[in-house]
């Protein structure tokens, strides 16, 4: 594995830093390997092209840091593999919310659907579940915000899962209520 301050003295260049020329070296050498690589990983060609850019984006602004006389393909897949488990952490966080917000849905479906399209139907519920006891409303978002157990709960606010089921049901009730 040929370093890049190796191929820097094919090309007559020694100076132990990344600058323009060794960058744009740097990039010719890794850019499509490093690109068939996030491909594989996250089968969009958008995302791929946007991890790679930011890659090489991370490089630039770090190459004052950056050693040229180690091999620098680890340290960019390195750098790309952190840039994807952060897009899959984003990713998985929307998700989160979208399933969250479909549960609640699922809630109130006797509510009228003319009236769903026409009002802001996250921030009305989230003004209704504000209104609700203090207690209770940390239950219900434990258990339905948070997706823990009952028994999780239970543990953590030393209640019991009887209590949180309770707490639960009546906010469920008053949610219901007061949609209308």
């Amino acid at each position: 594995m040929e370093t890049i301050m190796q191929k820097q003295a094919h090309m007559g260049g020694l100076q132990g830093v990344l600058d323009h020329d060794t960058f744009n070296l740097v990039y010719t050498t890794y850019q499509g390997t490093l690109y068939k690589k996030f491909m594989f990983l996250l089968n969009f060609q958008e995302t791929a092209e946007d991890i790679l850019q930011d890659v090489f984006l991370k490089t630039w602004q770090l190459r004052d840091t950056i050693k040229t006389e180690k091999s620098l393909k680890s340290y960019l897949f390195q750098i790309g593999r952190n840039l994807i488990m952060d897009h899959y952490r984003r990713q998985k966080r929307e998700q989160g919310f979208t399933l969250t917000y479909r549960d609640f849905i699922n809630v109130v479906d006797q509510i009228d659907e003319e009236c769903i399209f026409h009002e802001d139907k996250y921030s009305k519920l989230e003004g209704i579940i504000n209104k609700l006891p203090p207690r209770r409303r940390q239950v219900f978002e434990l258990c339905k915000f948070e997706r823990r157990s009952y028994e999780e709960v239970s543990e953590l606010l030393h209640i019991s899962p009887s209590t949180i089921s309770d707490h639960i049901v009546k906010a469920m009730q008053f949610i219901k209520v007061n949609w209308n």
